[in-house]
């Protein structure tokens, strides 16, 4: 006698396709590379270390969030060069490297590489207001073919620093970490005055506040010592 297979009730159906749905989201979970949920980063150096010396200033950053703006806060007794000063490099000199790590949306989000911007020294050309309290001592342009990205480095009249950049061009891909390194005060073997260590001995704090696209912020910090 032959047998029909049975037919699977409507509920059955269900049962199934949602069993299908829960694997394939397990499944998804498991081949997400672990960086996605790594958590973000920041570090900062200065070299040399001599309290009161000019020095060439080092930093990277990680991120898993496309970056909207960036705000680097000095410590105290930190400085950077104003422009028009004796330390002041002629306008449209390159003082520094960024190279910037990532998965890029002109590339359709597949792959990683690294796009490298130069650093440069530049006239303040007004596109930037400060806070309250706060004046525009320098301008430096971060630029490749992609985009140039601005930044501004402003004082307050009790001597602390900031280095804004209001405004990042969107070409990473969300759900990748990015990695942003710089180094400002040398390029090409030449090195230029640009920002002076605190004149004490002692472990400094840098921090860096971030908004993302998304609308949401972080703060993150690190710390150099001083010889």
């Amino acid at each position: 006698m032959s047998h029909q297979p049975r037919k699977e009730s409507e509920k059955e159906v269900k049962i199934h396709t949602k069993l299908a749905g829960i694997a394939a989201g397990a499944a998804l979970a498991v081949a997400l590379p672990m960086s996605a949920f790594a958590a973000d980063s920041f570090s900062f150096s200065i070299n040399p270390t001599t309290h009161g010396a000019n020095s060439t200033t080092s930093s990277t950053l990680v991120v898993a969030k496309i970056l909207k703006s960036e705000e680097t806060v000095l410590p105290s007794g930190e400085s950077i060069c104003h422009h028009g000063a004796a330390c002041s490099p002629a306008d449209n000199t390159k003082i520094g490297t960024t190279a910037v790590t990532g998965t890029w949306l002109f590339q359709f989000c597949v792959g990683s590489s690294t796009q490298n911007f130069d650093a440069t020294w530049v006239a303040n050309d007004g596109s930037y207001t400060p806070p309250s309290g706060w004046s525009i001592v320098a301008q430096v342009n971060n630029v490749n073919s992609l985009a140039t990205v601005k930044s501004w480095v402003i004082e307050n009249s009790s001597g602390a620093y900031k280095i804004e950049v209001p405004s990042l061009p969107t070409l990473t891909c969300s759900g990748h970490n990015t990695t942003l390194s710089s180094t400002l005060g040398t390029f090409n073997g030449t090195t230029y005055n640009i920002n002076t260590n605190p004149s004490t001995v002692g472990t400094f704090t840098v921090t860096v506040n971030l908004t993302f696209t998304d609308n949401s912020t972080e703060a993150l910090h690190a710390n150099y010592t001083t010889t």
